[in-house]
């Protein structure tokens, strides 16, 4: 059900463009924060990982808020029952009534997920960079019209970093078009080069919303990293030579095996 949601139970602190990095709490710890008149109020919106995947997990924020009230239902109002509100990063609202927040927060990550789509590719181009531009536009496009909102990539040099960019490029034409981008860990462009990292931090200061998954390097965090992005997405977009063995292997296998539809733009 998508229905407004009253400005009233957002903070201005937390309006396009004005970003905030905190650490993702343990499961078992409440996250609602209330004001002393106990009404509801803004909840920062992130995805938990188990502790025996990350020890520590990260993540900066862009207008993603979450807010809920409590209410009796049953005949003798005895049930509780959570009226759970949601406004992505590009200003998409959802909303659900469950007996639980955790069944609403599901609901919300399963109507999210319809709407995404992620990317993957290769560090290295074949082909020529305006080619793959306009096949990456028809694509997006295409997408687009099928209702896709979100799209997610990586952050990588090549592909990713491609992809990136015409996503910020049809954004000032596609209403509700967001990019997001889904770093493995903090500090991923340590070893690009100049350029690579100047496009890449201009990226991010762009983007509707940052997710970093770790604070420091371990080993398979871009796996982790990609698994994260087939798990949060109905939809891939690849580019992929079909004989590789990495991490756009990897990805591109992941997705099939739970039949998300591959787009390949390889050539």
């Amino acid at each position: 059900m998508l229905e407004a949601v009253p400005t009233a139970c957002w903070s201005s602190a937390f309006e396009r463009n004005c970003r905030t990095c905190t650490s993702l709490l343990p499961c078992n710890i409440p996250t609602r924060m209330q004001d002393n008149a106990g009404k509801h109020s803004p909840i920062i919106s992130w995805y938990t990982l188990p502790s025996s995947i990350l020890s520590e997990s990260k993540t900066a924020i862009m207008k993603s808020l979450e807010s809920y009230q409590t209410a009796h239902a049953g005949l003798f109002k005895t049930e509780t029952c959570y009226i759970y509100h949601y406004t992505a990063c590009n200003g998409l609202r959802f909303e659900t009534i469950a007996s639980s927040l955790d069944e609403c927060r599901k609901a919300r990550d399963r109507w999210l997920r319809s709407l995404s789509v992620s990317f993957t590719g290769h560090r290295h181009l074949s082909e020529h960079t305006d080619f793959l531009v306009l096949k990456l536009k028809n694509e997006i496009i295409r997408a687009y019209r099928t209702g896709k909102r979100f799209f997610k990539t990586g952050g990588a040099v090549g592909f990713d970093t491609l992809a990136a960019e015409v996503v910020l490029q049809l954004r000032e034409h596609l209403p509700e078009l967001a990019l997001m981008v889904i770093v493995p860990f903090e500090g991923q462009d340590i070893y690009f080069s100049p350029a690579s990292k100047v496009r890449y931090r201009r990226i991010l200061d762009q983007a509707d919303e940052v997710v970093v998954l770790s604070a420091t390097y371990f080993q398979h965090c871009y796996l982790r990293r990609n698994a994260y992005m087939v798990n949060h997405a109905s939809r891939l977009i690849a580019y992929y030579d079909g004989v590789g063995t990495g991490g756009t292997s990897f990805t591109v296998r992941l997705a099939e095996s739970k039949q998300i539809p591959v787009s390949n733009l390889f050539q």
